[in-house]
């Protein structure tokens, strides 16, 4: 079976850069989120965040 995976563009900022891997982590999972590509669940475990905290990042 052959399947199509479509690319996706993501854009880590120089700012999550130099922060590590927690703010690559919270901003990779924030632009999935925002692009329909992971649930809400996914995005905040991706982001290793409370529910709390991951809609605090959303807002």
């Amino acid at each position: 079976m052959n399947q199509f995976i479509a690319p996706i563009n993501l854009q880590i900022s120089p700012v999550s850069l130099s922060q590590g891997e927690q703010a690559i982590r919270q901003e990779i999972a924030q632009q999935l989120y925002a692009q329909n590509i992971f649930t809400f669940a996914q995005a905040r475990r991706l982001a290793n965040l409370s529910v709390w905290e991951f809609q605090q990042l959303c807002r």
